[in-house]
């Protein structure tokens, strides 16, 4: 999976409205065909976040295991998801997300990327 319409997609499952929200005008990062996989991690964080705050995100195993899969490219995808996603969320661990949330649902190189991180 390696362009942009293909992470829309697969986001999408994960949860439905992304889909819709890319192409919306509130989405900040999606600027045509200058989209970035960063600005697509980036968007979908935000989304992923407020499932987090609400306690309402019904595929964790599944959506982390996805992102394990990227980070194990060790490329320029797995750069954005560690700097657009995952860094977009333990950015949030103090003030309006619990880490043991998405703590046990990481896999093992999230995780490291995770502990280094926040402290």
């Amino acid at each position: 999976m390696d362009s942009i319409s293909e992470y829309i997609s697969r986001l999408s499952s994960f949860i439905p409205e992304f889909s819709e929200r890319w192409n919306s005008d509130d989405c900040l990062f999606n600027l045509g065909n200058e989209s970035t996989v960063h600005g697509v991690f980036a968007e979908f964080s935000h989304l992923v976040i407020g499932h987090l705050q609400n306690d309402s995100l019904a595929n964790k195993v599944e959506l982390f295991l996805f992102i394990e899969t990227i980070v194990l490219k060790n490329n320029n995808d797995s750069n954005a998801v560690f700097t657009c996603f995952l860094e977009n969320i333990i950015n949030r661990f103090d003030d309006s997300i619990n880490s043991d949330s998405v703590m046990p649902y990481l896999g093992k190189e999230s995780k490291v990327f995770v502990n280094a991180n926040y402290a």
